[in-house]
């Protein structure tokens, strides 16, 4: 094997391995989104909830300051995003932070193979170099100029 069929060979290694970070990357993304829009679509329903118990309470209890009270601190005590729940912005960040490593072999990856790029075409170049010599020495020699 020449070296320029070497340098195509781990080329090629390169690209299969994007293409596996690649892969990994769109998976821990789908899961990302899945766990925000999972954990925010039960907010909207508990804080939903919350207002509908506090309008009930308001009709119901109509005239009781102390039950208007409660109404107000029911309406105030809503639900957060998921990046104001401790817990889950944890996940939220620990999947973002793996998004952002994947993405960093991904460039890394994508950079060796440019590297790769350029020392496949000096290997090509110096392979048609050796064997335009090759030719010439064997034309030479046949030709009896050699």
């Amino acid at each position: 094997m020449s070296r320029s069929d070497d340098l195509k060979s781990a080329k090629r290694q390169k690209e299969q391995e994007i293409k596996s970070w690649e892969k990994r990357k769109e998976q821990v993304q789908d899961i990302l989104m899945a766990v925000r829009n999972d954990f925010d679509g039960e907010i909207d329903k508990v804080n939903r909830k919350l207002a509908d118990i506090a309008e009930q309470q308001e009709n119901g209890f109509i005239g009781f300051s102390h039950i208007e009270s409660v109404s107000v601190r029911i309406r105030t005590e809503k639900e957060k995003s998921t990046y104001s729940d401790l817990c889950m912005s944890d996940v939220s960040d620990q999947l973002s932070q793996d998004i952002r490593e994947t993405e960093e072999k991904i460039n890394g990856l994508r950079q060796d193979i440019s590297n790769l790029n350029g020392q496949i075409q000096a290997a090509e170049a110096e392979e048609a170099e050796a064997r335009r010599k090759a030719l010439e020495e064997m034309f030479a020699k046949l030709t009896g100029q050699g």
